[in-house]
């Protein structure tokens, strides 16, 4: 199985703290792992998790293959 992230960091919420977002939006998607509100075996089956900046924007997705 592999498990690929991929962020855009060229929108507004990046601008001041890069870094920081780009934590954040990693921070929420390993805490929806922990918690298993998402699970890996679904998305496995070819769909994308949306990822999204604090102003709710789409800025990249998470996707799992074999």
């Amino acid at each position: 199985m592999k498990f690929t992230i991929e962020i855009d960091c060229s929108n507004a919420a990046f601008e001041d703290n890069p870094e920081y977002e780009a934590g954040r939006i990693i921070e929420d998607l390993g805490s929806k792992l922990r918690r298993g509100t998402m699970s890996l075996t679904y998305y496995a089956q070819g769909s994308a998790f949306t990822l999204r900046d604090l102003d709710g924007h789409k800025v990249g997705e998470m996707r799992v293959s074999e």
